[in-house]
């Protein structure tokens, strides 16, 4: 008997970044594809929600649930030392006189959304 079976290959591939709005994720379809068919952008603000989300039990978190959430916290504040220390140092690469005058890094935290209780 013979078999009249097609083989179809399908190329996916993915890809993420960060940026101030949270993370990107991109799926591209199709060989040599230049351009994502799926693009998601995933805020930080609600990755931490559905994190602390994931340990509470009613609306609380248990106190022996307490070290293993901060986890995440002791990272995210390692990571943003991390950063601001990479960046420093390129900006430190930029010879004094080819930066723009009066050009300085933003030290400060601009406050996304003012009206959250969780920014200073």
């Amino acid at each position: 008997m013979a078999s009249n079976s097609n083989t179809t290959q399908l190329e996916i591939d993915t890809s993420a970044h960060i940026d101030e709005r949270g993370v990107e994720v991109s799926v591209y379809i199709g060989a040599n594809s230049c351009e994502p068919s799926i693009e998601t952008i995933f805020d930080f603000e609600k990755l931490i929600e559905n994190h602390f989300e994931g340990y509470t039990i009613g609306d609380m978190i248990r106190p022996i649930d307490i070290p293993d959430a901060e986890l995440l916290v002791i990272k995210l504040e390692q990571m943003a030392k991390y950063a601001r220390n990479m960046l420093e140092d390129y900006w430190d690469m930029i010879p004094v006189e080819d930066r723009v005058e009066g050009e300085e890094l933003i030290e400060t935290i601009a406050d996304p959304k003012p009206n959250s209780k969780y920014f200073a």
